[in-house]
């Protein structure tokens, strides 16, 4: 047998030590295939504040957008109240042959 062929016993907490080492290198790994470095605590808090930043940045363009929309809508509803308020005055003129002003 090889080393690699052969069986090792673990108990629970070796095995678990062992999946939670290998979880955190994974972790880790991945992190720094996207740039973000977490070695070092003060690496982790500028990802941090990043991230805070993006999200803060993020609510803003969306409060944003909801005000353009609710704008555009006022405009819409005002628009159409003016054309029926226009109709209904050239109907009163129409039928009375009385300008309205």
């Amino acid at each position: 047998m090889t080393g690699k062929d052969r069986v090792v016993t673990l108990c629970c907490d070796e095995l678990e030590k062992l999946i939670e080492k290998a979880c955190e290198k994974a972790v880790q790994r991945a992190f720094h295939d996207l740039g973000l470095r977490n070695d070092e605590p003060q690496l982790v808090d500028e990802a941090r504040a990043d991230f805070m930043f993006i999200r803060k940045w993020r609510r803003a363009v969306e409060g944003a957008a909801a005000k353009v929309g609710g704008a555009i809508i006022l405009a819409i509803v005002a628009g159409a109240l003016g054309i029926l308020w226009l109709g209904f005055q050239l109907a009163v003129t129409a039928k009375t042959g009385v300008p309205t002003r």
